[in-house]
């Protein structure tokens, strides 16, 4: 049955927009499309108990055995949930107990907890296979104190003096604390690792690299990293992550919004907080950003306290939460990364980063239905992902705005208020109509061409601009003949079980 709705509700999508949706040509930087879904490797599915080497399931801070083989058998769930790319953490060989990926002790193999390189290359396939891209975590300038170059007294000059990782306090990664950091101002050192990059872009075939990035790391050589990788392939996608926007240039592929990220999450973990701030932070982060590089944004991670749990410490329902903060993030001028577990959506109880295992089974449908949905629509309507944005008018907590590329042009309506609010659009012709995608809202102008757009209290919707010709009775006509199809399945197969009964 819920199977039938999902196919029903993407039917729908697709009857009611194909014959108003064009493609962005202009747009010059392809990964502005994608939708990434964030996998810690070992935190994700143990799929073969023959690389459970010091598995400790009971110990927060050991390994709990989940390995490439289980991304594998991960896809078809991440592939129905609409992503298009999937980013792995670390995949290098770590020291004891590194199964987050940032101790790496052999910078040259794959960890034997996850699996081999064979094994990788075969992950790649896989994804690729079915049309959708696969990046890594990339931070090889990050070693464990256990690496044998700390006792090589000829690498000593390849080490920074303090030997220490510069963290950001908004995000929580004990993991980095004091590891030695590779000094790429050395050129011995930097050379070496623009080596070891492109070996592994060569190697595996994997689609980008996401590099963390910090204010010691020297800027020329993240720009002599990018060039060198994209010889190897010109599409070679260069996420960085860095530590802060304003000391770091940008100019890459894409970069990670973290200033985003904090206000998304003030915003949204409860209800009644306009979005005029958020609206304001968002030219920030674009200016600093620059046009040619895409913000990816994101609303919990691998280093940060599960959005659920900010909802539950808000006393806030976190589905209700989670479906008005995706529309957003699938929404703005952001590439959407989702954290594993958000389907659920998984919640550790505690306010620190949630790295137990995915719980992939079960959750709540109704907002594995909601990620679908938006998947599907910024899939189906690129204006989503290139169009320029404008913030049209807000009421109370209530916020319009508007993508358009000059050949389309949609509408976001989001409430966050905690009641039903109302805002008047203004704008469009007297024989427009808005038709909303997620509530199948029908917005019609009226005698004055006002539109009147109005929601209920914490919902949202995205509404395509068309003609208005009054009732549709194609697309009545279309919902009656597939639903008179579902009840007369029903019944058909209601008589025939009180038959075998007889």
């Amino acid at each position: 049955m819920k199977q039938f709705l999902a196919s029903f509700v993407s039917v729908l999508i697709f009857f009611v927009s194909t014959s108003s949706v064009y493609a962005d040509e202009s747009a010059t930087n392809s990964w502005t499309k994608e939708s990434i879904y964030y996998i810690m490797i070992d935190r994700f599915q143990d799929s073969n108990s023959e690389n459970n080497y010091e598995i400790d399931v009971n110990d927060p801070n050991a390994y709990h055995g989940g390995d490439i083989q289980g991304v594998m058998d991960g896809l078809d769930h991440i592939q129905e949930l609409g992503f298009s790319t999937i980013n792995l953490s670390p995949v290098m060989a770590n020291s004891v107990d590194g199964y987050h990926g940032f101790w790496p002790e052999n910078l040259l193999e794959v960890d034997e907890h996850f699996g081999t390189l064979e094994d990788l290359k075969a992950l790649v396939d896989d994804v690729h296979s079915r049309d959708m891209n696969i990046i890594l975590d990339f931070s090889p300038w990050y070693v464990a104190q256990t690496h044998p170059w700390l006792q090589d007294a000829e690498k000593e000059d390849w080490f920074l003096p303090n030997r220490n990782v510069a963290t950001d306090d908004e995000f929580e990664r004990p993991w980095l604390d004091g590891l030695p950091v590779i000094n790429t101002e050395n050129e011995e050192a930097a050379s070496y690792m623009l080596d070891l990059a492109e070996n592994w872009a060569k190697e595996t075939g994997v689609d980008g690299f996401r590099l963390y990035v910090d204010d010691q790391m020297s800027r020329s050589f993240v720009g002599s990293l990018s060039s060198r990788l994209k010889e190897v392939n010109p599409d070679f996608l260069i996420l960085t992550d860095v530590e802060n926007l304003s000391n770091y240039p940008t100019g890459y592929d894409a970069t990670i919004a973290k200033d985003m990220y904090q206000s998304m999450t003030s915003t949204f973990r409860s209800s009644g907080e306009s979005l005029d701030a958020l609206m304001n932070q968002w030219q920030e982060t674009a200016s600093a950003i620059g046009k040619d590089t895409a913000p990816v944004g994101f609303l919990d991670s691998h280093e940060t306290i599960r959005f659920t749990r900010e909802a539950v410490m808000q006393k806030q329902n976190p589905i209700t939460r989670w479906k008005l903060a995706l529309t957003f993030l699938y929404t703005m001028p952001m590439v959407p990364t989702v954290y594993q577990g958000t389907e659920v959506p998984m919640d550790n109880g505690v306010p620190e980063p949630d790295h137990r295992v995915a719980q992939l089974n079960g959750g709540d449908e109704d907002l594995k239905a909601h990620i679908e949905q938006l998947n599907a629509i910024r899939k189906q309507f690129p204006v989503l992902a290139n169009g320029e944005l404008e913030q049209v008018a807000s009421e109370g907590a209530m916020s319009l705005y508007k993508r358009t590329d000059g050949k389309e042009t949609m509408y976001v309506a989001i409430n966050n208020d905690t009641s039903t609010k109302v805002i008047h659009l203004e704008e469009l012709e007297n024989d427009q109509q808005l038709r909303g995608l997620l509530l199948d809202n029908i917005v019609r102008g009226s005698e004055d061409g006002v539109h009147k757009i109005a929601l209920d209290r914490e919902t949202s919707d995205i509404f395509i601009v068309e003609e208005d010709t009054g009732m549709n009775w194609t697309f009545i006509s279309f919902v009656i003949l597939v639903m008179a199809a579902f009840v007369a399945m029903v019944i058909f197969l209601s008589v025939r079980g009180k038959k075998r009964t007889d």
